[in-house]
């Protein structure tokens, strides 16, 4: 097969993961610049002291909705639609209990939360407001895990449009509820915070309305309810969760380390340099994002060249989004930074400075965060979770504290010690496919990590098709690959029969739109038997309904999927990441 509809399926969940991401950011972005602007350096630094508790939400929202996409996308991908609706379910219930926690805890425990943040002692009297932006921000946790696990869901559901709308009206009314906070209400932090909050339950209000729609995969399934799916979405979903925990972990750690030998002039630029960053490296997150749900089906598929595929595309596409990423920090770094410090000018001078040094690491960032959304999406969970640890933590921290305290070094090598670690990952990666591999790693293959298991190339047929000429060299192709794997003639026609007829169906019913369309063609040796899979860009058409509907009303209608019907042992149709997938499972009958 060639890579075009994986390039297809990525472009298009990236630009809604990128727009979700940079909305995301852009109302963090805001807060900062209203706070820096408005409000004044105290409350930028208590602002900085309770930040790192909004990616602690991150943290727990990614685990859930990455265990989603990951376990969901590979039920998909193996056809088991009837388990992808249970883990929805079971996840949603989860999502809500959970939240429920969080908030009395964030609620009730601010002041706490506060102090171990780092407002004690000298800097204690930052504790208020920073524990009145925890208050706040607790209230909106019910209603920022619903909306953050729904989005996922749409994605699925090929329902981007509203995860947009959702996104945008929810940035709308976060900044506009900012700006109402500063020059009408003049309120303080905590005031900032039930901005977010009111935000986040227009946000869900917009998205559950996706369950209005009457063709989505993921419905609610209440029977048949494991608590061990839950336990396995937490699982599989986990390296994203630690991301955001040991970066809330690594912030915290930073600003102790920013107070001990600098002042909390320093905190409040790291803050800014955070928020900046952040906010400049939302294609790449949007990117990751999108990696992490592409590699789910293809594991769910078992399919080695459509993963080989992936790595080349992602890496290509994140060098090039890396460098541009970089350019923008290193050339605009004095304006950007003066968003948020006004006419502070040594906050000015101190964020520009932190921006610049911190904008080297942005090509490691990037690479390692691209293969660490494709293991985590292939199932190497414990591999992704020891990248993220080394790449959002342990690296950085030990180097930043090695030169920082250890040698008592300016405050740039602080700074220099996230490029450093970044390229620390690298090296580490490069080691372990060397080690996996047995050979210096110099292709895409090589850094595959494909889990145990994985459908060896001799097991499976595949190919991109274009053309009806195309569609009959795979069938004839198929056909002996069948019998050459233990079909006995019969067998191996029926399934060369299935592959042409529902293929003559797509190209002449989805190709006549004037566009540029192809079938990704794949068969696979089972245990049962073969089964035949089939993934199209052309517009949603659903055999499987068709069928039901239309038989036996009149028989002279589509007689090629009708045959399909009956001579296969099961069809199943998805439409999911606006793609046609079809599965049909055949044996000896």
């Amino acid at each position: 097969m060639d890579n075009r509809i994986i390039k297809k399926m990525l472009r298009g969940t990236m630009i809604v993961m990128v727009v979700t991401v940079l909305s995301t950011m852009l109302g963090m972005l805001v807060d900062g610049i209203v706070i820096g602007r408005y409000l004044g350096q105290s409350y930028m630094s208590a602002y900085g002291l309770a930040n790192p508790i909004f990616n602690l939400l991150i943290a727990i929202n990614g685990v859930l909705a990455a265990g989603i996409q990951v376990l969901c996308s590979r039920y998909i991908g193996s056809g088991d639609f009837t388990k992808a609706k249970q883990v929805h379910t079971i996840s949603f219930i989860a999502a809500g209990v959970i939240a429920v926690v969080i908030l009395l805890v964030m609620f009730f425990g601010g002041d706490q939360i506060a102090m171990l943040l780092g407002a004690t002692g000298k800097d204690a009297y930052l504790r208020p407001e920073a524990a009145d932006y925890i208050k706040s921000l607790g209230l909106g946790v019910p209603a920022l895990m619903l909306a953050f696990i729904t989005n996922s869901f749409m994605q699925i559901d090929s329902d981007q449009k509203r995860t947009i709308v959702a996104v945008v009206v929810m940035t709308v009314a976060n900044i506009t509820g900012d700006f109402i906070n500063a020059l009408v209400i003049h309120g303080g932090l905590f005031e900032m915070g039930m901005a977010t909050t009111i935000s986040y339950y227009i946000a869900l209000f917009i998205a559950l309305t996706h369950y209005l729609k009457k063709d989505n995969v993921l419905t609610f399934k209440f029977k048949g309810l494991k608590i061990k799916d839950a336990l396995q979405v937490m699982k599989l979903g986990a390296p994203s969760g630690v991301v955001n925990l040991c970066i809330t972990l690594r912030n915290i750690v930073m600003n102790r380390l920013l107070l001990l030998v600098a002042t909390p002039l320093a905190v409040a630029a790291f803050s800014i340099q955070n928020t900046l960053t952040a906010a400049t490296g939302a294609i790449s997150t949007g990117l990751g994002m999108a990696v992490l749900l592409v590699s789910g089906i293809v594991a769910g598929e078992k399919d080695r060249s459509s993963a080989v595929n992936l790595i080349k595309i992602m890496n290509k596409w994140g060098l090039f989004i890396a460098l541009c990423e970089m350019a923008v920090c290193l050339i605009f770094a004095t304006p950007l930074a003066g968003i948020f410090a006004g006419s502070d000018r040594a906050l000015l001078e101190e964020s520009a400075y932190c921006v610049r040094i911190y904008a080297f690491g942005f090509v490691g960032n990037v690479l390692n965060s691209m293969m660490e959304n494709y293991v985590q999406g292939m199932g190497r969970v414990a591999l992704a979770n020891l990248l993220v640890v080394l790449d959002t933590f342990v690296y950085s921290v030990i180097v930043a504290w090695v030169l920082g305290f250890g040698f008592s070094l300016p405050l740039g090598y602080i700074w220099a010690a996230w490029a450093i670690g970044e390229g620390m990952v690298l090296l580490t990666t490069f080691f372990l496919a060397w080690k996996k591999q047995g050979h210096f790693p110099r292709r895409a293959a090589d850094y595959s990590f494909f889990p145990k298991g994985f459908t060896e190339p001799k097991d499976s047929i595949d190919r991109t098709v274009y053309r009806f000429e195309e569609l009959a060299d795979m069938g004839m192709a198929v056909e002996k690959f069948c019998l050459k794997h233990g079909s006995g003639d019969k067998l191996a026609k029926k399934i060369h029969l299935c592959l042409e007829e529902m293929g003559a169906n797509i190209i002449n019913h989805g190709f006549s739109d004037g566009k540029e369309h192809s079938i990704d063609i794949r068969v696979i040796r089972t245990d049962a038997g073969f089964m035949i899979r089939m993934r199209d860009d052309c517009k949603s058409f659903d055999p499987k309904k068709w069928y039901e509907i239309h038989n036996p009303v009149d028989i002279t209608r589509n007689i090629g999927i009708r045959l399909v019907f009956a001579i296969a042992k099961d069809v199943q149709y998805v439409n999911t990441m606006q793609l046609n997938n079809l599965v049909i499972e055949l044996g000896e009958s």
